[in-house]
């Protein structure tokens, strides 16, 4: 499977990345344009920072991968459908998860790392967490930064 690496680096590239959903890449590898995330994995990530309390997320990355592989980087242990083509989102800053269903009197869960995978086919988030600890994502070779 093609795996395309997609980042967003620094607090005002994030904003506009987010924002306007139409940004060019250039790799530390070659000056050439790469291809962005399709507008819908833009917006499903526009509204997931918004919706968990960080409109302007200082950093965002979007891999196309299978879900297999997503939860491998998450540590996650095996799950179904790991086949499955994903794009992977990491969204790096200041998120409370105000969807959370939490035991009366506990906290909501917070934390400066939200991952979620969207399923290609269906446009849908099929795994989704947040915390502390960033994803693994070496695996995925160098992450191309976006200006």
């Amino acid at each position: 499977m093609n795996r395309t690496k997609y980042g967003i680096f620094g607090a005002a590239a994030a904003a506009v990345a987010l924002g306007s959903g139409a940004y060019a890449a250039t790799t530390t590898r070659a000056a050439s344009i790469t291809n962005t995330p399709p507008t819908y994995v833009v917006k499903i990530a526009e509204q997931q920072a918004k919706e968990n309390g960080d409109p302007t997320p200082a950093g965002a990355v979007v891999i196309d991968t299978t879900r297999g592989a997503a939860m491998h980087a998450a540590e996650v242990g095996g799950v179904d459908g790991s086949q499955i083509p994903v794009w992977l989102v990491v969204l790096h800053g200041y998120f409370k998860d105000r969807n959370a269903s939490v035991p009366a009197g506990q906290p909501l869960p917070t934390g400066h790392v939200i991952l979620f995978t969207i399923n290609k086919r269906t446009h849908q988030i099929m795994d989704f967490g947040i915390g502390d600890r960033s994803p693994n994502l070496s695996s995925f070779g160098t992450l191309d930064n976006f200006s």
